[in-house]
């Protein structure tokens, strides 16, 4: 690679300066300087060595994360979904703000749908957002108002007079608008039976992908 010994020990002193040189360039001013001796390296055959130390340094950029904010999945243990809908909610600023800070919970959710057309979310809980002050805040637990059509209510509020039916929310997430939205699901309980059926149907598709993958050609 090199015609004699001299330019070998010149690649090792150019190694070696390449450190000091960025390290130290507020000392050795302007003549020591990294475009300087940037010129100098591409003179000597050194691009390889020079892309790597005079490169931009900066923290990668994150991955931008999914749409989804939370999700149900006891409501999938405890119920058949027979139906769902998607459904927009009325907020207020502060619980705008948890929710992108990840602080809502689901889980114990449950709708409620008047005969008249009117929807709301009950006991889902959204933290307080810690940089508002008190006047300001929400209250964790309130009774929220849930956007949908009234034809759509009426229709729910009649199925669920069934006894054993009821309506969840399944999943909250941001619209292609960027508006928090719910997808609520008319659903129906479950006895043990059914749970234990759903179990050893979940571990035979489990076995049955296993398998699959060990016998793959």
């Amino acid at each position: 690679m090199y015609t004699d010994i001299n330019d070998a020990i010149m690649v090792s002193l150019y190694k070696a300066a390449f450190i000091v040189l960025i390290i130290r360039n507020d000392v050795f001013g302007l003549a020591f300087s990294p475009v300087w001796s940037k010129i100098r390296v591409l003179n000597h055959g050194l691009e390889p060595y020079a892309t790597a130390l005079f490169a931009k340094s900066g923290t990668k950029k994150k991955k931008p994360k999914g749409n989804n904010i939370t999700e149900n999945k006891l409501a999938y243990r405890n119920y058949d979904i027979m139906e769902t809908l998607e459904a927009g909610i009325s907020l207020k600023g502060t619980e705008v703000k948890s929710i992108r800070d990840g602080k809502m919970n689901i889980r114990d959710g449950y709708c409620k749908v008047t005969k008249t057309g009117q929807c709301t979310l009950h006991n889902v809980h959204i933290g307080k957002h810690s940089q508002s002050g008190a006047y300001f805040q929400h209250e964790e637990r309130r009774i929220r108002s849930l956007l949908i059509h009234k034809a759509e209510a009426r229709k729910f509020a009649m199925r669920t007079e069934t006894p054993g039916i009821t309506l969840v929310p399944l999943k909250a997430y941001f619209s292609d608008q960027n508006k928090v939205k719910f997808l609520i699901g008319l659903a129906r309980g479950k006895n043990v039976r059914d749970k234990r059926q759903d179990i050893k149907d979940r571990e035979e598709k489990r076995d049955i992908g296993r398998m699959m993958k060990n016998f793959r050609v």
